[in-house]
C-alpha cells in the first residue's frame, strides 16, 4: 500500500512532515475494548505502529460500542484488534500482547517501546504500576473514560501533575472513577445524577456501567486527536484539566 496515497485526504490539516511523524509514532493501547475504536481511528489517521494488550476475549455485549464483529466473538481482543488494524493498513506494525499487563518487566518493556500510552486498564494495582512506569520513563499517558453521553480523556505528561497527585492517592475499582470525576469535573455530571440515583447501588455492586457507541466514538476521537495535536506541536489541556466532548453543549 502506498502510504502517501492512503493519507492524501489529510492534506491541509496535517503537514507532510508531521504526517511522517505520525507514521513513525508508536501507540501502546492497554486494553482493547475502547482501545479498538482508538486503534481504528488512529490507523485511519495514518498511525502505523501499535502495541495492543488485553487478556479478555470478545463478547456479544461488546459489539454495541467496540470495533468488533460477530465473527470476533470468542477471540482474544488484542488478536482481533490487530486484524482490524491490518484490514485498514496492511503495512502497519502491530505487536500483540494477548494478556493483561501485570508483570513489571513486561510493562517496562512495552512502555519503553511506545511514544504514547493509552491506559485503559481496570483501576487496580497493575493500572497504577503502569502509570508509575510511564511517569518514570517521561512518556505521555492518556486516560480515556466514557461518561454517559460525555467523552472524556485526561492527559498526564512529564510536565503535568501525576495521576496520583490528581486523585490524592491510589483509589481502585469504582472509587477510582468517582474520585476522578470529583477531582477533575467537580463531581458526577449533572445530567447523570438521576441515573446514578436510580442505578448507583447496582453499579457499586458490580453491574456493568452503561456505555454507548456514541460516547465511545467521541472518546476515541479525543484520544487520537490529542495525540495528533501533540505531534503538531499544539498545546493540549493537561492533568488535572480533562479534555471533554459534549454532543449537547449548552443546549
Amino acid at each position: 500500500m502506498n502510504y502517501q496515497s492512503f493519507v492524501r485526504r489529510n492534506w491541509g490539516l496535517i503537514p507532510q512532515n508531521i504526517q511522517r511523524e505520525i507514521g513513525r509514532a508508536k501507540i501502546l493501547l492497554v486494553g482493547c475494548g475502547l482501545g479498538s475504536q482508538v486503534a481504528v481511528l488512529a490507523a485511519r489517521t495514518g498511525f502505523q505502529e501499535f502495541i495492543v494488550a488485553d487478556g479478555d476475549n470478545v463478547e456479544l455485549s461488546n459489539l454495541n460500542r467496540q470495533a468488533f464483529r460477530e465473527e470476533d466473538i470468542g477471540v482474544n481482543k488484542a488478536i482481533a484488534l490487530s486484524r482490524k488494524i491490518y484490514e485498514i493498513n496492511p503495512c502497519a506494525q502491530v505487536l500483540v500482547v494477548p494478556t493483561f499487563l501485570k508483570e513489571e518487566k513486561e510493562i517496562e518493556l512495552c512502555v519503553s517501546r511506545a511514544d504514547f500510552i493509552v491506559n485503559m486498564a481496570d483501576p487496580d494495582d497493575a493500572m497504577w504500576r503502569i502509570s508509575e512506569i510511564v511517569r518514570a520513563q517521561s512518556k505521555t499517558e492518556i486516560h480515556p473514560l466514557n461518561i454517559g453521553w460525555l467523552g472524556y480523556c485526561l492527559v498526564v505528561s512529564p510536565d503535568s501533575f501525576s495521576l496520583e497527585e490528581v486523585l490524592g492517592g491510589k483509589p481502585q475499582a469504582m472509587e477510582f472513577y468517582l474520585q476522578l470525576l470529583n477531582n477533575t469535573l467537580g463531581g458526577i455530571p449533572q445530567e447523570l445524577i438521576p441515573l446514578w440515583e436510580q442505578f448507583g447501588d447496582r453499579i457499586l455492586q458490580g453491574e456493568p456501567i452503561p456505555q454507548l457507541s456514541i460516547t465511545v466514538s467521541m472518546t476515541a476521537s479525543l484520544v487520537v486527536g490529542t495525540i495528533t495535536k501533540v505531534l503538531l506541536g499544539q498545546k493540549v489541556p493537561l492533568a488535572p484539566k480533562p479534555i471533554l466532548a459534549d454532543p449537547w453543549g449548552d443546549v
